[in-house]
Order: structure tokens, then sequence, then C-alpha cells
């Protein structure tokens, strides 16, 4: 009996310790350095990847980076990007990069006492610093005034149900017009 509850205690702890696994990846430091190794995921804990970076470099050395420590991470065809937005520095997700840049960010929300996952997107035109953000339910209207020089792009562009937002397919718009940006 012994033994069968120690493999029972056994199993109990296999779920807590794999919530936290590792991928291949990069990252920047604030001096302009890239690092290879691997970053640090949390599963329960998705979103923490816009707010901080756990990295492991190819020497198997482990260190926690604050956000002012770094400047660009990767991992697994995902990239983020320090910016900052009002007064407050965040890892973005960059969703597609040119003439109209396009991101996303993810945070935990206070809803009544339970807390959801909130997803917040951003813009940057190729030429201008600022990041602004941007309502996913206003973006075929936010976009005809950013793509007013070809706006068939964003004609184009349809929600798969009303008021429902497509991310891919926003994304799929933007790299279209970039392209277009890109041939003149």
């Amino acid at each position: 009996m012994k033994v069968f509850s120690f493999w029972l205690f056994l199993l109990a702890l296999l779920p807590a310790g794999a919530q936290t696994y590792y991928e291949k990846g990069y990252l920047v430091s604030d001096k302009g350095d890239t690092i290879r190794g691997e970053v640090k995921l949390n599963q329960k804990k998705e979103f923490e990847v816009y707010t901080k970076v756990t990295f492991r470099d190819e020497k198997g050395v482990q260190k926690n980076y604050k956000i002012e420590k770094v400047k660009a991470y990767g991992f697994k065809n995902r990239n983020f990007y320090k910016m900052e937005y009002g007064s407050e520095e965040y890892f973005y997700e960059v969703l597609t990069v040119g003439a109209i840049s396009f991101y996303k960010i993810v945070f935990e929300a206070l809803y009544a006492k339970t807390v959801e996952l909130e997803t917040e997107y951003f813009i940057k035109k190729a030429d201008g610093k600022k990041v602004s953000s941007m309502k996913s339910s206003k973006f075929k209207k936010t976009m005809l005034d950013w793509m007013q020089d070809h706006p068939d792009f964003i004609n184009a562009y349809e929600e798969p149900e009303p008021k429902k937002f497509d991310e891919a397919k926003a994304i799929e718009v933007i790299n279209q017009y970039n392209a277009w940006k890109a041939a003149q």
C-alpha cells in the first residue's frame, strides 16, 4: 500500500512540473547583443510573455529579465518588441511589420471578481515613433483612415460574423497593403 501511495504522490506532482517549459529562442539585450538560448514559458500564465522574460542561454545559465533590460525577444515564430504606450513599457507581440505595423498585448482584467484575459491591438506607421491603440471592433474604420491611399485592401476585409474581429484576416489585409506600399 505504501508503494501505491508513493506512486500516487509522484503522479500528483507531474502536472505541477509540466506547467512551465522551454522553447528555443533569442533575446536582444538593451545594449543590442543577441543571445541564443531558450525562453521559459508558463502554460498557466501565457500572458506573462508580454510583461517579463525568463531566458536560459546556451551555457544553461537562466536569468529573469526586466523589461528595461531587453529590446526584443522571440521564440517559435513569435517575436516581441519592447515599446512604450503612455508611460508604461510592454513587450508587444509583432503581428506584422511594414508601412503599417500591427501589434498586440494580452493582459489579465478583473471583472466582478472574475479574471479574464483581454487582448488589445496597436498600430504604428513605419515613419512614426508613436504606437496607437486600436479597438478591434473599429478595425475596418481605423484602417480606412490609415489606408486612404489604397482603400481597396481594407474594403476586402470581412468579419466572419458581425462584430467578430478576425486577427488572421486583419494581418492578411495589412500584409497586402504593406506589399503594395513597398512596391511603390
